[in-house]
């Protein structure tokens, strides 16, 4: 049942491989109107990692660090699919198979599932609990504004906190819309109203955000609980906003995450891995 699904999932679609390569042949078509070689070096021109040439340097080094990683992981997954397939003794792993065994394998090893930890990260505890981490880090706690201007927020459930450091003072405005409702978009993201900048007196213009995710809201007494991918999610937001709050520019078209994405997306994962590190 797996592999049929997997195979549905990835089967190939004639209209849409058309229109791919169609899609293909017209990047093709701008980069050489534009005066470059293939489209690759016109979208990689401007970031961090410059080249296609660095970018499948930089791919390859990576490769060649995890493959004795991915190798002991497959070998375990092999061993737990022999263990648990109806197909006895079978150890092959297939693509569709991953997934499945993965599953089983953590479950195994951690004895934990996601509902036992979930009690552990409440919304309120998580938000107490990126504060701490930021003042440790940078000097910041974040404070909740409870005096909001009419028309100030688009719904009742949106908060907003002031980020403060400890010698500078109020470095910006995060406007935190949480939780799901109907017609809100669906994905998760940080997004900038106001950037950035120097301004003439020799001031400087803090800048306003809005994080935007999509949890289910607490029911009666229970708060809400996150996953452990909504935890990752909530931190990797965060970065995105602690990298608008503490970048200071002269212009803001080019302030915090408005920068090459390969950087910004980078420098926020580094946030994300520093911040299990402290958990």
């Amino acid at each position: 049942m797996r592999e049929a699904a997997y195979r549905i999932y990835q089967h190939a679609d004639e209209t849409q491989t058309q229109l791919l390569e169609s899609l293909l042949t017209a990047r093709f078509e701008l980069a050489r109107l534009t005066g470059f070689a293939t489209f690759s070096t016109r979208s990689l021109r401007g970031t961090t990692v410059q080249t296609p040439e660095l970018a499948v340097e930089f791919l390859e080094a990576l490769g060649d660090s995890v493959r004795g990683k991915a190798a002991a992981e497959l070998r375990l997954l092999a061993e737990v699919k022999r263990r648990h397939s109806a197909e006895t003794g079978s150890a092959q792993v297939w693509p569709w198979d991953t997934t499945y065994y993965g599953g089983i394998a953590r479950h195994e090893m951690c004895s934990v599932s996601g509902t036992q930890l979930a009690p552990f990260f409440s919304l309120g505890a998580c938000i107490d609990g990126l504060s701490d981490l930021f003042s440790d880090l940078f000097g910041i706690r974040l404070r909740e504004v409870a005096d909001v201007g009419p028309g100030e927020t688009w719904c009742a459930d949106v908060r907003k906190l002031s980020v403060e450091h400890e010698t500078e003072g109020r470095l910006g405005t995060i406007y935190c819309d949480l939780f799901e409702r109907p017609g809100k978009p669906h994905h998760d993201c940080h997004f900038t109203v106001r950037g950035g900048r120097q301004l003439a007196d020799g001031s400087y213009q803090h800048p306003v955000v809005v994080l935007m995710l999509n949890l289910a809201p607490g029911r009666g007494n229970v708060p809400c609980l996150l996953s452990l991918s909504s935890v990752e999610n909530l931190f990797h937001e965060f970065g995105h906003a602690m990298h608008s709050m503490l970048g200071r520019t002269r212009y803001q078209h080019v302030t915090g995450t408005r920068c090459p994405t390969d950087f910004a997306e980078v420098s926020v994962n580094v946030n994300v891995v520093v911040n299990q590190i402290f958990i």
